[in-house]
């Protein structure tokens, strides 16, 4: 995969500016440290973490109180940032208009630590569902 080159403080706060949202620390290390994936590019499981003028083109309109940032499956489902606090930003799985969003992770860090230590779990659940991607 792919990396995009980090990001500036002041070029990721922008975005969220030009959206209308607060960002929090965590976001704003996670972009210094990686831009993104290039070119849209995913992992070897189909998940992509956005770039900035990514998230600045799927504009958020949509999205309610979340920025998006991150899909799976090719846009099968997306991930959402909603602001807490100064420092962090919880995580929630966005399916589409007939599923409620539903929290995956009370913060970054939390959400990146789950994408490491449990790689299913990006597969989003409809609530009720008693495994990812179960029928």
């Amino acid at each position: 995969m792919d990396l995009a080159p980090p990001v500036s403080a002041a070029a990721i706060s922008r975005v969220f500016a030009d959206l209308g949202r607060s960002i929090s620390a965590d976001v704003l290390a996670l972009y210094a440290a990686v831009g993104g994936f290039a070119e849209c590019r995913h992992d070897h499981s189909v998940w992509s973490l956005w770039t900035p003028d990514r998230i600045r083109e799927q504009g958020g309109a949509t999205a309610g109180p979340f920025v998006l940032f991150a899909d799976w499956m090719l846009e099968s489902h997306y991930y959402g940032l909603h602001y807490e606090s100064p420092e962090v930003s919880s995580v929630y799985i966005l399916l589409g208009p007939e599923f409620p969003p539903y929290r995956c992770a009370d913060d970054l860090a939390g959400f990146l630590e789950m994408l490491l230590r449990e790689p299913d779990e990006r597969e989003a659940r409809a609530p009720g569902d008693q495994q990812a991607g179960s029928s």
